[in-house]
């Protein structure tokens, strides 16, 4: 024991940063993956970049949702329209606000 300077374990120079940046993708992901909104994201996002207000948003992504389930149900799948359900962002704020939009 004694005056020895204590040692710690060495990262590899980046590795450390690398760690923490695929942890925070990891999460963007699954707070995507878990929001209402999440699985129109890429529907939205297939025309290119959106810009747009809060309200605009959710306009653009029920509207997406709605066509999706419309198609589900024309193929014979489930289409249980998701707008409709608790989960799925009512107010302009609540899309402001949600993971997916901010992830």
């Amino acid at each position: 024991m004694g005056n020895r300077p204590r040692t710690s374990p060495r990262w590899p120079t980046g590795a450390f940063l690398a760690a923490y940046q695929h942890n925070r993708d990891a999460a963007h992901e699954i707070a995507i993956e878990s929001s209402p909104i999440g699985s129109y994201i890429p529907l939205l996002l297939a025309d290119g970049d959106f810009e747009g207000t809060p309200a605009e948003l959710l306009n653009t992504l029920t509207g997406c949702a709605s066509r999706a389930a419309f198609h589900d149900r024309i193929a014979g799948t489930a289409g249980v329209d998701p707008t409709k359900g608790r989960g799925w962002p009512r107010t302009r704020a609540t899309v402001r606000n949600a993971p997916a939009t901010r992830a």
